[in-house]
């Protein structure tokens, strides 16, 4: 079989009694993620499947035909044996959709089945949720078999590959919602896109979420407006969840495509919009760089590869593999990358000072990644940077800017830069000195970080700081 799909899966046969799929076929292409992701395609969630879903009695959500219980409601698509499922799974609505060229009627599919409504109306915080959208762009086979990426951004099902994907409780109630399976919801993992994003990022358009947000001086995450195109290097921002950092895919025309073809619905910007980015108009032939996000522009992760096309290293924060490609004498932001480690966003002033005091802008600016650890000992949070440097960041809202100026000694450069430290109570327990369950940290009074052997000074983050020479670092006074 030969295609442009990274992978693809069927099942071929189902129980005679349930329905429940069995005897499945996989074929893997090139990433081992899809073996998941695949899988549960088999399980079911498939347009194949959807008219064969039971419920809780196990009795067949989709009315049967008597003598050959096959559904009763004809097919949709009888070529790619899909019968028409009923309205108790799926419902197709016409929502208002606003651009900034006006009000559209759109089209969604909306998963209603009782376990992912109810899981969905607390996610998104979102009481009067009429269901959850599948995928409406693409051909069958993205469309209605994914999660709508405007919504749910990097969940596992989603019909867009991320290294950072999350196996939510969304996916998990869909399974159960089948009636063939009995989900362990205490093995999902935590998804932050659209997590208490409210019932307009749910169910309305992003430009009509963007504008909501601004109006009222919130954050429009997991939604951008820089351009990536402007000529201020290369700014990052971290992703939802913290665990990454990536860049604003805000592009003109991407892929060639040719702006006028894109429909006017997913128009955002231009002289008719009422966003705007440093009060400067964004130019109307801006969108996103995926369809499958509406072409709603967002922060991207990246993977930096060879000349070949092979990865080197990703913008993932608990990559290991990411300390084996940066080296000391190129670790400009000084990240520390592992399990226990968050993006933090930093000044995108990050300079490098080398010979004659000429200064440089460093390759990343705007995000980088910190290892964390919370000690009810030493004072809260404590962020560790590379070269044993350890700044304690304590209760509240922290306005001054931690300033650090380093040396790296073998390429003789100063490194200066400065970032604001996190709330502590974002990340740590302060009543049982924990790192919270979405982060996957054990709870422990002796929970010891590999930097603690790292001989350090250790002051108030109010202040520059002086952090001895170690064998890769030492800082000067800024």
């Amino acid at each position: 079989m030969k295609s442009n799909s990274l992978g693809y899966s069927a099942h071929c046969q189902q129980e005679l009694e349930t329905d429940r799929p069995f005897n499945r076929l996989i074929d893997m292409s090139q990433v081992t993620y899809f073996v998941k992701h695949e899988v549960l395609h088999i399980l079911g969630f498939s347009p194949n499947l959807y008219a064969f879903f039971r419920d809780a009695d196990g009795q067949p959500l989709t009315a049967r035909q008597p003598k050959s219980g096959n559904p009763a409601l004809g097919w949709l698509n009888s070529r790619r044996g899909i019968y028409q499922w009923s309205e108790e799974i799926i419902r197709t609505v016409y929502r208002n959709w606003t651009s900034a060229l006006g009000v559209f009627r759109k089209k969604a599919h909306l998963v209603v089945t009782p376990n992912v409504l109810s899981l969905a109306k607390k996610y998104f915080d979102c009481p009067s949720l009429e269901g959850v959208e599948l995928e409406d762009q693409g051909k069958l086979g993205v469309s209605l078999s994914h999660w709508k990426m405007r919504i749910l951004g990097n969940e596992l099902m989603t019909a867009s590959y991320t290294n950072a994907f999350r196996l939510s409780n969304l996916t998990l109630a869909f399974l159960e919602d089948t009636g063939w399976y009995r989900p362990n919801y205490s093995l999902a993992q935590h998804l932050a896109w659209g997590s208490k994003r409210g019932c307009i990022f749910s169910t309305q358009s992003c430009y009509s979420y963007m504008l909501d947000q601004l109006s009222r001086n919130a954050d429009i995450a997991p939604f951008c407006v820089h351009p990536e195109f402007e000529s201020e290097g290369s700014h990052f921002a971290c992703t939802p969840d913290r665990r990454s950092f990536g860049y604003c895919n805000l592009v003109r025309k991407e892929f060639g495509q040719n702006a006028s073809n894109i429909h006017p619905m997913f128009v955002y910007f231009g002289n008719t919009s009422r966003i705007r980015h440093l009060g400067k108009i964004i130019p109307r032939d801006c969108f996103g760089k995926m369809d499958l996000a509406d072409f709603c522009p967002f922060i991207q992760e990246i993977t930096w590869t060879d000349g070949n096309g092979a990865p080197l290293r990703s913008s993932q924060c608990d990559d290991l593999h990411n300390s084996e490609v940066i080296t000391t004498s190129t670790n400009y932001n000084l990240e520390v990358f592992g399990p226990r480690s968050i993006c933090l966003p930093i000044a995108t002033n990050w300079t490098l000072i080398g010979a004659n005091s000429t200064h440089f802008g460093a390759p990343i600016r705007g995000a980088a990644c910190y290892q964390l650890k919370c000690s009810l000992s030493e004072g809260g949070l404590i962020l560790e940077l590379s070269g044993g440097l350890r700044v304690l960041c304590g209760r509240g809202v922290q306005k001054t800017p931690v300033n650090i100026s380093v040396c790296l000694r073998e390429p003789a450069l100063t490194v200066s830069g400065s970032f604001h430290c996190p709330k502590c109570t974002s990340f740590c327990d302060v009543r049982y000195v924990s790192l919270p369950s979405r982060f996957g940290f054990e709870r422990s009074e002796g929970d010891r970080s590999p930097m603690e052997d790292v001989s350090y000074y250790f002051y108030n983050p109010l202040r520059s700081f002086i952090v001895p020479e170690t064998n890769s670092l030492k800082c000067l006074v800024s």
